[in-house]
């Protein structure tokens, strides 16, 4: 598909294109091209490049930072969940500045003002007890319904179902400043596939 200046009607205007059913346009030129995976990987070691900046710290050490995530493991009913709702709450913001093992606060949120959305995904858990814990971060931010508070129950959807939903929040949240999700084993169907342990490796650092 082809138009050269001869073809250029009295006004100065192109003609109107039509479109064959076996034109495969391979005669326009592509404008740029996509850079390679290699080109897409390769770091620029002159490059001055700032540390990523902190969101959670826990004893004053850094306990997450923006862009990475950060995993918590522990055997069954060890407060898992107690310490996510600590987290939770300091990146909505503490109603009191406590302090904890002497005078260096326990759990400190940093989230920026552009980006300070807290979601909160259980993945097990029934309605009663997810509400539970959301309650207890609402109470330690001293607000019944904080804005940018978000909390979703996944227990009665399919795993595959579970993935789409914790997909559309990343996806379509551009406030999102920290996701928790309690029950990282229940969105694949089998913890000992490595192929599944392989592919939501690959979900988390993408």
């Amino acid at each position: 598909m082809q138009i050269t200046k001869n073809q250029l009607s009295q006004n100065g205007h192109y003609p109107t294109l039509s479109i064959r059913d076996n034109d495969d346009f391979s005669d326009i030129p592509l404008i740029g091209e996509k850079p390679s995976l290699r080109q897409q990987a390769r770091i620029d070691i002159t490059k001055d490049v700032k540390p990523p900046e902190v969101a959670i710290r826990i004893g004053g050490e850094i306990f997450g930072t923006r862009g990475n995530f950060s995993l918590v493991i522990g055997k069954a009913k060890s407060r898992k969940t107690f310490l996510m709702a600590l987290v939770m709450a300091a990146g909505l913001g503490f109603a009191k500045k406590t302090t904890l093992f002497g005078d260096a606060h326990f759990i400190e949120g940093m989230l920026p003002a552009h980006k300070n959305r807290v979601v909160f995904v259980d993945t097990e858990q029934g309605e009663y007890h997810v509400l539970k814990v959301a309650q207890r971060v609402t109470r330690l931010t001293g607000k019944t319904n904080p804005e940018n508070f978000e909390v979703y129950g996944l227990r009665k959807f399919s795993t595959q179902e579970r993935n789409l939903i914790i997909d559309e929040i990343i996806e379509d949240t551009p406030d999102l400043g920290l996701i928790i999700i309690d029950g990282i084993r229940d969105i694949i169907t089998s913890i000992n596939d490595e192929e599944q342990a392989t592919i939501m490796a690959n979900n988390l650092l993408r």
